[in-house]
């Protein structure tokens, strides 16, 4: 924090793994920290093996207003009850655009990241 100093709104995107979260809070005590979407989806695929639920996730996620993510979960918890408890429970804030407290934009994954990794493990 010290090199960076405070910056205004930071947030960090990452998978659900509660040290990540610990970790980030010691370092950057204003930021906050929100789900992959990918990495949501992906844990909800292996864990129930049913891809449209996890169609549906994915709006839900992404929907703008309140009024297209309760259509969304609503769909989901009538079709699928346990995969609707599972998505309950992972704090919506986090993964869920309408429900997230700052201005998340379009920004629901980290592909540029990821991208520029996969490159720099070879620049060594």
């Amino acid at each position: 924090m010290g090199a960076l100093g405070h910056i205004e709104d930071l947030v960090f995107i990452s998978n659900r793994h509660a040290r990540i979260e610990a970790e980030i809070s010691k370092v950057f005590l204003y930021a906050t920290h929100t789900i992959y979407c990918w990495h949501f989806t992906e844990n909800v695929k292996k864990r129930f093996h049913r891809k449209d639920v996890v169609a549906i996730i994915d709006k839900a996620a992404r929907a703008y207003t309140e009024l297209k993510y309760n259509r969304y979960i609503g769909e989901l918890r009538n079709l699928y009850k346990n995969a609707f408890d599972y998505v309950e429970a992972a704090s919506l804030h986090k993964w869920s655009r309408v429900h997230y407290p700052q201005r998340r934009y379009r920004v629901m994954t980290t592909k540029v990241a990821e991208c520029i990794n996969s490159f720099l493990k070879f620049a060594r």
